[in-house]
């Protein structure tokens, strides 16, 4: 639930005043912890996308 509501409050470009606070009464991650998890999920995004492409079962199309 804090990590959540840690990713939340980044995407929301919530104030850095906010986010200490909330992380001082633990009820979410520390922004150096939200950077770490956002970094995470996008080379696992990344990875996936580049499995996908590389398998034959995509197709593009351009308009």
């Amino acid at each position: 639930l804090q990590s959540i509501l840690g990713l939340f409050l980044q995407s929301a470009h919530a104030l850095q005043k906010v986010i200490d606070t909330l992380t001082h009464v633990r009820l979410s991650i520390s922004a150096n912890a939200m950077n770490i998890a956002v970094h995470s999920l996008s080379i696992e995004s990344h990875t996936s996308l580049q499995k996908i492409g590389q398998s034959c079962l995509t197709a593009y199309a351009y308009d």
